[in-house]
């Protein structure tokens, strides 16, 4: 968790420093199993790696977010994990998905909301737009605490 939350604190304080009068959101989403991390794959047999260890047990998604501004100062840096609980996987399905290239560029080598993903997975517990990338929900108390409405 602690490293999805100082990647998204390095990218946001990056841009911040251009746009000091400017609230900036940074974020980075990493994936965990067994104490293990899995950023994005480098080609197609390390997708079907990473794929084929996730896919056999549940792992978690951490998306690290960070709201960060300047001038005056804005500094908050926190963290939303969802469990992802995988279905039996199928060496065919797997096999399309790699050809289909949809893991290209994706922590874990996978996108929830890809076509083509759903028959990996069973079900999750926690925030379906972290998985996706953005928790959505966390974004909203995050900007409550630093004083702009999020509805």
């Amino acid at each position: 968790m602690d490293l999805a939350k100082q990647l998204a604190y390095v990218k946001a304080m990056d841009v911040a420093k251009a746009f000091p009068y400017q609230l900036v959101i940074g974020a980075d989403t990493i994936v965990e199993s067994d104490g293990r991390i899995y950023g994005k794959p480098r080609d197609a047999d390390h997708a079907k790696s990473i794929l084929s260890i996730l896919f056999s047990r549940p792992h978690r998604v951490i998306t690290g977010l960070a709201l960060v501004r300047l001038i005056p100062p804005v500094e908050l840096v926190e963290a939303d994990i969802t469990i992802i609980y995988p279905r039996p996987l199928d060496q065919a399905l797997l096999a399309q998905y790699i050809t289909s290239g949809q893991w290209q560029g994706k922590a874990g080598a996978y996108g929830i909301q890809e076509q083509g993903s759903e028959p990996f997975i069973e079900g999750i517990d926690g925030s379906f737009t972290n998985v996706v990338g953005l928790p959505m929900e966390l974004l909203g108390r995050m900007l409550d605490r630093a004083g702009y409405q999020s509805k």
